[in-house]
């Protein structure tokens, strides 16, 4: 079965974004270590799960001539795999996609998603779309957190997790540092009938 990977930019304390989406303190600490982590973890998937919101932000900056994109030069590749990835977002406002290769769903969320991970292929991955992460989160279809944690510290804002029920998550692999401070971290998700393994070391 596909695993389906969340990879979220979080505060210290949790939160993916301010009370109103803030996301300048993401900005501050971007590295060009981290665009080529961002690639290598992309380059694992075959298929990105989005919300409208990040849909259109995503596709503003893939199908832009290089020469004109306003973003880190590290981040090309990025959104260039972004274009030859198929793309699935979940929106009922949204009346016809502009981005190629993508498949959009008004319905049938849940379905869907377990309909992808039974495919054969590479991973699943899910950016930012803080609503489709808690229908994922509540239907306990995550298999794992790319958890990008940032030295900041919000006090509020828009949790990573909202549920009294979070999940039990084990951290897989040695935490890894950039250059401007993120601290990447890999989580699987304990699900029924799993063994907790020790730690394991990249």
């Amino acid at each position: 079965m596909r695993q389906l990977i969340v990879s979220m930019n979080v505060t210290l304390d949790g939160f993916l974004s301010g009370p109103h989406c803030e996301m300048d303190w993401h900005f501050r600490y971007w590295s060009a270590d981290m665009g080529e982590a961002l690639c290598r973890e992309l380059h694992k998937a075959d298929t990105v799960l989005m919300g409208r919101v990040t849909y259109d932000v995503f596709r503003r900056f893939a199908t832009q001539p290089q020469s004109v994109l306003a973003i880190q030069r590290d981040m090309y590749p990025f959104f260039d795999m972004l274009n030859r990835h198929q793309k699935v977002v979940f929106s009922t406002t949204m009346q016809q996609p502009s981005w190629e290769k993508t498949e959009l769903f008004q319905n049938g969320l849940l379905q869907r998603i377990r309909h992808l991970k039974m495919q054969p292929g590479k991973n699943i991955q899910l950016y930012g779309s803080a609503n489709l992460l808690r229908s994922l989160q509540k239907h306990q279809l995550v298999d794992e957190y790319q958890l990008w944690v940032h030295p900041v510290i919000l006090h509020c804002g828009k949790p990573l997790f909202q549920t009294r029920a979070e999940p039990e998550l084990l951290l897989t692999g040695k935490p890894k540092t950039f250059s401007g401070g993120v601290v990447l971290c890999r989580y699987k998700v304990q699900k029924a009938g799993t063994l907790n393994d020790a730690i394991t070391n990249d």
